[in-house]
């Protein structure tokens, strides 16, 4: 675990402080939060996920020896209400997205499937590779739509073009699909718009999606083009390194 903060709780009729942390690795997405209480109403450390909002699996196969610690922790999980869980939620956002910040391009574990951009023709999600980079968003009357967008990063092709989907992922239910508003082929340097080839308007219209974006976020198409350099250049490393890696082991040993 890493980076640390310290943070006051409820426990019981008492007050208590935590060094929380998160996990190092940077746009690791797992959820695991370790909290480290040197209270004497408290001496209890404990590793728990904010997503199932139980106690990491490896700590809870691994019973405390002390009846009294594995007491205190199972008390601790049970005093946990919802307003508390959700302020744990925010705490690890804020601590991953402090985290993604400050690390360096190279810091950003993403296996890339090389045959399938460069041979296929796959699109990467930029979300999916900074996943705490903060979002594009819009509003649409009541409703906040998510950007997603959807980038090539294959080497021989110079194109400007990029997927765009409006989701609304405020509204949607974990275990369901976000609805998606619409998805559109966008040229960020000549900034126009087009429907994706076979596909009809979405529950928006393009050309409504399109003046909500150009009003609320003029810096659109510019951010768009920092994603695909930022993506390319992390693409960039992984190939080379890739490719370094293949070499060294093709080496023969001297005799």
């Amino acid at each position: 675990m890493d980076s640390h903060e310290l943070q006051e709780f409820e426990f019981g009729d008492k007050r208590v402080t935590a060094k929380i942390s998160v996990c190092p690795v940077v746009n690791c997405n797992c959820g695991d939060m370790s909290l480290e209480f040197n209270s004497p109403d408290l001496p209890l450390e404990i590793d728990l996920n904010i997503f199932s909002r139980e106690i990491t699996a490896d700590q809870d196969d691994s019973l405390s020896e002390d009846e009294n610690d594995h007491l205190a922790e199972q008390q601790f999980m049970d005093s946990i209400s919802e307003k508390q869980w959700e302020k744990f939620f925010r705490c690890y956002m804020d601590m991953k997205q402090r985290q993604a910040a400050k690390a360096g391009l190279e810091d950003h574990y993403y296996i890339f499937d090389f045959n399938r951009i460069e041979k296929e023709g796959e699109l990467t999600t930029y979300c999916d590779v900074f996943p705490f980079d903060v979002p594009m968003e819009i509003e649409s009357g009541r409703e906040t739509l998510t950007v997603i967008d959807y980038h090539c990063l294959n080497p021989a092709c110079g194109c400007h073009d990029t997927v765009v989907e409006f989701v609304n992922l405020r509204d949607c239910p974990e275990d369901e699909e976000p609805q998606s508003y619409g998805i559109f082929m966008l040229d960020y340097q000549k900034q126009t718009w087009d429907l994706m080839p076979g596909e009809e308007e979405g529950v928006i219209p393009m050309a409504v999606l399109r003046n909500l974006v150009e009003n609320q976020n003029p810096d659109f198409c510019r951010e768009l083009a920092k994603h695909h350099k930022k993506l390319k250049e992390l693409y960039q490393i992984r190939r080379m390194q890739a490719k370094s890696g293949s070499k060294k082991s093709g080496k023969k040993k001297r005799r």
